[in-house]
């Protein structure tokens, strides 16, 4: 079995970790504010050919090369609520779905994901200091962004950001700092460490992942038979 990543465990473990604990569809109510720090770019208007992730993956394309594809881009939506983070559905210059840029160097692959970093990267995000950016890519297209924060000031500057860009969030346990912004196309999730205060924050593009899943299963499914 290859083994997985770092960087990935720690991605599969908050993901895991925020979903057990946020149950149904609550969440806490998100009024409209001017965001200090907005991370991402909106993304072009959609084009009417690119079909819904519900239209059917031809027949003839085996079960490992399922492809989901993205929804078509929500209407203009205001910062602050959470329809803002599917609006932008990006970081900074990039677009989910994008291939790796030519200034980005590859840190780790595992199969068909891997992780890059690109060298010339400003880690101020408008009064943060960041200590480092990660990009993942999943069959060469970005399917999510990690950002880490140290100290607390920073961890809960960047919270403050969050919150003004996209909303309140929803706080699985008041005993933990950890959010999750739960959207149509994009999940967003910050978890803060209780001792040091550092801080990961994971934009994921909800199709990719769902892609992705799908792919292991299916992978898992043909080891499991032999075949």
């Amino acid at each position: 079995m290859e083994r997985r990543s770092l960087i990935g465990l720690c991605i599969f473990a908050i993901v895991v970790g925020s979903l057990w604990s946020y149950g149904t569809s609550q969440r806490l109510g998100q009024a409209p504010i001017s965001p200090a720090l907005v991370v991402a770019q909106p993304m072009p208007p959609p084009i009417s050919s690119v079909p819904s992730t519900s239209q059917a993956v031809p027949s003839s394309v085996p079960p490992t090369l399922t492809v989901v594809r993205p929804p078509p881009a929500p209407a203009k939506s205001s910062p602050g609520s959470l329809a803002y983070l599917d609006f932008t559905a990006g970081f900074r210059h990039l677009n989910f779905n994008d291939p790796p840029t030519k200034d980005m160097r590859l840190i780790e692959g595992d199969g068909d994901t891997k992780y890059y970093k690109r060298p010339g990267d400003d880690l101020v995000i408008g009064q943060v200091n960041v200590r480092e950016i990660t990009y993942g890519f999943y069959k060469k297209r970005l399917d999510s962004v990690l950002l880490e924060t140290k100290g607390l000031i920073n961890s809960r500057a960047m919270l403050e950001g969050l919150r003004e860009a996209y909303g309140s969030g929803y706080r699985p346990n008041q005993f933990r700092d950890r959010y999750v912004w739960n959207g149509s196309r994009m999940l967003l999730y910050y978890n803060e460490k209780t001792i040091s205060n550092d801080a990961i924050v994971i934009f994921q593009d909800i199709p990719l992942r769902t892609e992705k899943a799908v792919d292991e299963k299916a992978k898992a499914q043909k080891w499991v038979s032999g075949s």
